[in-house]
C-alpha cells in the first residue's frame, strides 16, 4: 500500500495501522455503508470474543486476569467492557421479564426497570460488595504483594463473567419451567467469585490451601462489613441525637 500519515502522531505509516498509536489508516473516506458496517463489525467482534473470554476465565482465570493486571491490553475484552456487556444482558433480561411478569424487575440482586428506575440500592450493594471482596482478598493474599487494583480487576472480570453465565441460565430455566432461580444463583454467584479468586492468587498447591484461603477471605469480608455497618450505625445514631 502507499504511504500515509497518521493524523494522531503525524508520522508516516507504511501499513494499515500506525505503529505508535494503533490508529487505522484512512485509505478512503467513511460512507454511510462503511459506518453501518463498522458498527456491526465492532459489535459482533466483541460478542464473538465474549464466549471465549468467559470460557478462558472459568477454565484458567489466572491467564486473562494476570494478563490485564500486568498491563497487557486489547487482546481480551477489558473488565470495563465485560461489565458493560453484563449490564446489557441484564437489560435484555429485564425486557424478557416485562413480558412474563410486569412486577418483577430484579436481576440477580440488581434492581432495575425497562421504563427507568431510580432505585439503585442493589447496584450500590453490589459495588460495595465488590470493594469489600477486593479489600479482603488483598489482605488474605498479602504475601503475594499484589496491589488493590489487581484484586479489583480479578473481581470485575469474575463478577461480569459469572453474572452473564448465571443470567443466561436463569432465563433459560425461567422460559422452560416458569421458575425464577435468581436468588439461588445470586448466592452461587458470590460463592463462585470467591472460589475462582482464590484460584487466581493462591500459588499452585493443593486444593485444601485454596479452600483455606476462601474461608479466610470470607471471614475477613464479614469482619470488614460488620465494622463498616457498626460505624454507619454509630454515625446515624449521632445524627439522630443531634
Amino acid at each position: 500500500m502507499a504511504d500515509y500519515f497518521c493524523t494522531v502522531c503525524n508520522k508516516q505509516v507504511h501499513t494499515n495501522y500506525c505503529g505508535d498509536c494503533g490508529q487505522k489508516v484512512a485509505i478512503k473516506k467513511v460512507t454511510l455503508a462503511s459506518l453501518v458496517g463498522d458498527f456491526f463489525s465492532n459489535f459482533f467482534s466483541l460478542q464473538n470474543s465474549l464466549p471465549a473470554t468467559i470460557w478462558n476465565i472459568i477454565k484458567s482465570p489466572k491467564t486473562i486476569i494476570n494478563n490485564y493486571s500486568h498491563g497487557y491490553k486489547n487482546y481480551y475484552p477489558s473488565p470495563g467492557r465485560m461489565i458493560i456487556v453484563a449490564f446489557a444482558f441484564a437489560a435484555i433480561h429485564l425486557m424478557l421479564l416485562s413480558y412474563i411478569d410486569s412486577g418483577n424487575n430484579e436481576v440477580l440482586g440488581v434492581t432495575g426497570s425497562v421504563q427507568g428506575s431510580n432505585d439503585y440500592g442493589h447496584v450500590m450493594i453490589l459495588a460495595v460488595m465488590c470493594l469489600l471482596m477486593s479489600l479482603s482478598s488483598q489482605i488474605t493474599f498479602i504475601k503475594q504483594k499484589r496491589g488493590f487494583t489487581a484484586h479489583l480487576i480479578s473481581f470485575l472480570y469474575l463478577w461480569a463473567s459469572f453474572f452473564i453465565v448465571f443470567i443466561v441460565l436463569t432465563d433459560i430455566i425461567l422460559l422452560i419451567t416458569g421458575v425464577d432461580l435468581s436468588d439461588l444463583f445470586l448466592g452461587i454467584l458470590f460463592l463462585s467469585i470467591l472460589i475462582w479468586n482464590a484460584m487466581v492468587f493462591t500459588p499452585p498447591s493443593s486444593g485444601l490451601k485454596v479452600l483455606g484461603n476462601i474461608l479466610i477471605q470470607t471471614i475477613l469480608m464479614l469482619i470488614i462489613a460488620s465494622v463498616l455497618l457498626l460505624v454507619l450505625y454509630q454515625l446515624d445514631a449521632l445524627e439522630l441525637k443531634s
